[in-house]
């Protein structure tokens, strides 16, 4: 049987990975401000609207 994600763990994945990648690569936090606008210009769609 293969479950597939809720839109819910979609989100939380996407934003587990991007929190990574800004924690590793040491980016300030302060780089992220206004990147949920940024995300939703870039993919248009319910995952983006949350």
């Amino acid at each position: 049987m293969q479950v597939h994600p809720s839109h819910k763990e979609q989100i939380q994945k996407a934003e587990i990975i991007w929190a990574l990648k800004v924690a590793s690569s040491r980016y300030p936090y302060r780089t992220c401000d206004g990147t949920p606008t940024l995300f939703q210009a870039m993919f248009p769609g319910p995952v983006s609207k949350k």
